[in-house]
């Protein structure tokens, strides 16, 4: 491993480990909004039929406080998938695989099923350093799993020659990984035979 990818390896980590400190400072103040709710919904259960003043007071500020805490969570969605990304990136620094082929697999597996094109997007450009446009067809053509990066193929003949049979790789793919680790698995399926991300997505999927 160069120093150059050594450099990039340490300069993740040190970002998980901030993302890491945003994510307890968020969870914090998440556990703070929950224990107040909690509280509020108990003195509510507790209050006369006639307290009609102090339920409303109280109505309002737990809507307040679940309005507010929904905000909070989806701050904790993004947190996490960063810290997923950049742990992703890692990997592939560390394995020397091409970084393109995590990105595609984490945009499939994080923003596939909403269809979240602008998040995807927006993810593309930061991982892959690409302009608007470029990262807007490229997500476009994954969801419609018909995008296949540059010289996919021939990294893939690079890496190994003579792939070895459809059964063999399968074999591989349930030893070394598991439903924990598609993403990997689809990469792995990927530099092994060369298929689209498409194609090795749904041959992981039948495996796990």
């Amino acid at each position: 491993m160069n120093e150059e990818v050594q450099s990039r390896i340490e300069a993740a980590r040190s970002e998980i480990s901030l993302k890491r400190r945003e994510y307890d400072t968020i969870k914090m103040h998440l556990d703070a909004l929950e224990s107040r709710k909690r509280m509020l919904t108990e003195e509510m259960g507790s209050l006369s039929l006639f307290q009609f003043g102090r339920k409303k007071e109280l109505r309002e500020e737990i809507a307040s406080l679940v309005e507010q805490m929904t905000e909070v969570e989806s701050d904790l969605t993004i947190k996490e998938r960063e810290m997923t990304a950049l742990g992703y990136r890692i990997q592939a620094l560390e394995r020397g695989s091409d970084i393109e082929d995590e990105v595609q697999a984490y945009i499939m597996a994080n923003f596939f099923e909403g269809k979240q094109k602008v998040s995807a997007i927006k993810y593309y450009r930061e991982n892959t350093g690409v302009g608007l446009a470029e990262a807007k067809l490229a997500v476009e053509q994954m969801f419609e799993g018909t995008y296949d990066p540059p010289n996919t193929q021939a990294s893939a003949a690079v890496k190994m020659p003579v792939p070895p049979a459809q059964e063999q790789i399968i074999e591989y793919i349930k030893m070394h990984f598991d439903r924990g680790s598609k993403i990997q698995a689809i990469a792995y399926y990927r530099q092994q035979t060369g298929a689209s991300l498409k194609e090795a997505k749904e041959v992981v999927d039948r495996i796990f």
